[in-house]
């Protein structure tokens, strides 16, 4: 089944190299990739041109919430993936994510457990992961256990059902989806560590 990558990009020369090379790196999965630049001056833009992979979408300074609405309204996958521009996948990310969705059919999306790691650091991922098969969101509020939306594939229809994603707040939007996602249908757990979460100074 065809995946879309949704990744909305400001000023994130410094990093997506490495992020669109992990998209690069996705093994036996069909892809749409959708990048929303939200006005970058860095060279990110030109960056994306070159990577002929990628269909642009352009907005300015609307924010990420408002990039990956906008990029929603074209994707034509029957998965969706949000990426945030300087994290991580496994090369096996799409696939195992995708295997665990068709596994459990009545699951909306599926979670994959990730790695925080510092700046430039290198990032170990794969490794197996014990614990819960399914995620209630509601079960651990207000706590968030899903740091990145790229943590994150969802089926197109029950994500358009939910609203897609909310574009009318500035904080909080990937929690409220994932409420709202859960609310519907259970949120699954991939078996294996395939996100690597950069963490920035500042």
């Amino acid at each position: 089944p065809l995946i879309t990558i949704i990744m909305p990009v400001y000023n994130g020369l410094r990093h997506l190299p490495q992020t669109l090379d992990a998209v690069a790196a996705q093994r036996d999965v069909p892809l749409q990739c959708l990048a929303v630049d939200d006005g970058s001056d860095d060279g990110s833009l030109e960056l994306l041109k070159r990577r002929g992979a990628w269909q642009l979408l352009q907005t300015d300074r609307q924010g990420p919430n408002r990039a990956r609405a906008l990029a929603l309204q074209a994707a034509e996958g029957e998965f969706v993936t949000f990426l945030d521009q300087d994290d991580l996948w496994h090369p096996q990310h799409l696939v195992l994510c995708v295997q665990s969705l068709e596994r459990d059919s009545r699951a909306a999306a599926v979670v994959a457990p990730r790695r925080a790691f510092r700046g430039s650091d290198r990032v170990r991922l794969g490794g197996a992961r014990s614990g819960p098969r399914c995620l209630d969101p509601w079960a651990i509020h207000p706590i968030n256990v899903i740091d990145t939306p790229s943590m994150v594939v969802i089926r197109r229809q029950p994500l358009l059902a939910a609203g897609g994603w909310p574009s009318d707040r500035l904080l909080g939007a990937d929690t409220l989806l994932w409420w709202r996602l859960s609310h519907a249908a259970p949120l699954t757990i991939a078996p294996r560590r395939t996100v690597g979460v950069r963490r920035s100074d500042g």
